[in-house]
């Protein structure tokens, strides 16, 4: 039977717009697991032909997918589900993203484009986990915390960054994923970057 995968990305800006759809939304969150559009219609309360609509778009833009058939009197039910449990829209769909991804194509911006992937990374991770805890209910242990500085001088500012560097190599290696599996797996992202 189809299960929907953790994440997907939306690129493209007309499946975005069926996205923030708030009834096409709710929809695509009751089908997280395969379900007919009947039983979606009951769940929410709506018209069963205005759930079915709602249903051929989310599946012709690609959102959904066919995950069989089911025997109800005598008639077939078609099962749907979704493709991913988490949505997130790329950045360049959100207003002045087309200007920021213009301006990180450069080499020399290299860092900066590192950060701007690591925050979608760490952004896209709590959305699945903010999912998951809202689903499962079940506890999701995390820290985050964001500290202002101040250098006297770029001397300064590299010392601090070598100070930093050497303690991230000392819990690498005393934390460091190990491929035997057996303990649960953490990611932690150290960002350090100008104040905008």
């Amino acid at each position: 039977m189809a299960v929907a995968t953790e994440q997907m990305r939306i690129d493209d800006p007309a499946v975005a717009a069926l996205l923030l759809h708030p009834t096409r939304a709710r929809v695509l969150a009751a089908l997280r697991e395969p379900r007919s559009a009947t039983e979606v219609a009951r769940e929410l309360g709506l018209p069963a032909p205005r759930v079915n609509h709602h249903v051929r778009k989310l599946r012709d833009a690609g959102l959904l997918r066919r995950a069989g058939t089911r025997r109800v009197r005598n008639l077939n039910e078609n099962l749907y589900v979704a493709l991913a449990r988490t949505f997130v829209i790329a950045e360049s769909l959100t207003p002045g993203g087309e200007r920021r991804r213009a301006l990180r194509t450069g080499s020399e911006r290299r860092p900066l484009k590192n950060l701007v992937a690591l925050g979608e990374r760490l952004a896209g991770d709590a959305l699945v986990l903010l999912d998951q805890a809202a689903c499962d209910e079940r506890e999701c242990s995390t820290y985050a915390t964001s500290l202002d500085l101040s250098f006297a001088d770029p001397a300064a500012r590299a010392a601090f960054l070598g100070d930093l560097l050497e303690a991230i190599r000392e819990l690498r290696a005393r934390y460091g994923v190990e491929e035997d599996g057996t303990r649960e797996r953490y990611k932690a992202i150290v960002a350090c970057y100008p104040a905008p």
